[in-house]
């Protein structure tokens, strides 16, 4: 599935869409459709007019019932649609869907057995669920699943993960590691670590990390990561702020930033998208090999809150000043009383 005509993106056969053809886990399982939104965002709407459903389904050859349960379903869930009082819509700023075929390409280039395993979905319930709920773990090594929309998206410590449709990024990937391990010592944080590497060459801004799993821009949140471990696989998923409502801002309860606000430019998800891709895959491969210790420094470097107060609330609440983290991710945390104790879970409260 892409945002484009077919005879414009050659099928490339991948393992997930065998899954979904032989599962019948295809994109009909979910209310809108990639093609559908894709002539209508594209072709049918402006940014610069009012226009009726008429005229929109005339414009995208789409019947009129089509483009009218399209158009209320795109503005429940939050796309930046405007109507007047005869009904007519307009975009309050363009959308452009992200490209699968595009995306595909761009990861082609450093992988080709990688592209074939890219699925974009236009709505879902969480990416993460998405992969883990294919038939067999065992055989979704790379697997990578986009989505524009999700109904249930989480984070950590089962937080809903809150985002508008067609604005930001969610994605999930997979990996088996080898050997039956089930023990991934600080996965989340060498992630985070890919991901601020990414931005940094993307945007040429400074980007931060925050135990254990958030993208900060100048102590504001940027993006999460929620990793989730079945068997001898971790699927790993990824949301990143592109663009934020102020509705949206009020829901998160925490300061947050957006791409397109702290950059001044719309940010092109779909080349974002492939980038991310190939770093994460890389990033995976280099952890399956050396663990944390290859990311270790990195991390330190990105870390927004070494040397700060703060208060972590695994079990017994732990007060004292960050130091750094262990061989495992464990951050490590100086009490008052000269102490060093791991914090291996829970949240953290800077105090300072």
């Amino acid at each position: 599935m892409y945002w484009g005509r077919r005879s414009e993106c050659p099928e490339v056969p991948h393992r997930l869409t065998l899954f979904l053809q032989e599962f019948q886990m295809s994109s009909d399982l979910y209310e809108l459709k990639s093609d559908v939104c894709q002539r209508i965002l594209d072709s049918g709407m402006s940014t610069d007019e009012y226009r009726p459903i008429s005229t929109i389904s005339e414009l995208t050859d789409l019947p009129s019932q089509v483009v009218a349960s399209t158009l209320t379903r795109l503005i429940d869930i939050g796309v930046p649609i405007a109507t007047d009082a005869d009904g007519n819509l307009k975009l309050l700023r363009p959308i452009t869907p992200i490209n699968e075929c595009t995306v595909r390409e761009i990861v082609s280039k450093a992988d080709e057995n990688l592209s074939s395993r890219i699925q974009v979905l236009p709505e879902i319930d969480s990416t993460n669920e998405f992969l883990l709920k294919l038939p067999t773990l065992n055989t979704i090594h790379r697997q990578v699943c986009v989505a524009e929309y999700m109904t249930s998206g989480r984070g950590r410590r089962g937080r809903s993960w809150h985002t508008g449709a067609f604005q930001n990024i969610m994605l999930s990937i997979a990996w088996k590691f080898d050997g039956g391990r089930r023990y991934f010592p600080g996965l989340s944080l060498v992630i985070a670590v890919v991901v601020v590497r990414c931005l940094q060459q993307m945007f040429e801004m400074e980007f931060q990390v925050k135990w254990p799993n958030d993208i900060l821009w100048h102590g504001r949140k940027i993006g999460g990561i929620l990793v989730e471990i079945r068997e001898s696989t971790a699927v790993i998923g990824l949301g990143l702020n592109c663009h934020l409502s102020d509705e949206a801002r009020l829901t998160v309860g925490q300061p947050v930033a957006a791409l397109a606000e702290i950059s001044g430019v719309n940010p092109n998800r779909t080349k974002l998208t492939g980038a991310l891709i190939i770093a994460l895959d890389a990033g995976l491969g280099r952890y399956a090999k050396s663990g944390l210790g290859a990311f270790g420094d990195d991390w330190m470097r990105f870390h927004a809150h070494t040397g700060k107060r703060v208060r972590a609330d695994e079990g017994d609440a732990v007060t004292g000043t960050i130091t750094g983290i262990d061989d495992e991710g464990a951050l490590l945390i100086r009490t008052p009383n000269g102490n060093l104790t791991s914090v291996r879970s829970g949240g953290v409260e800077v105090l300072e």
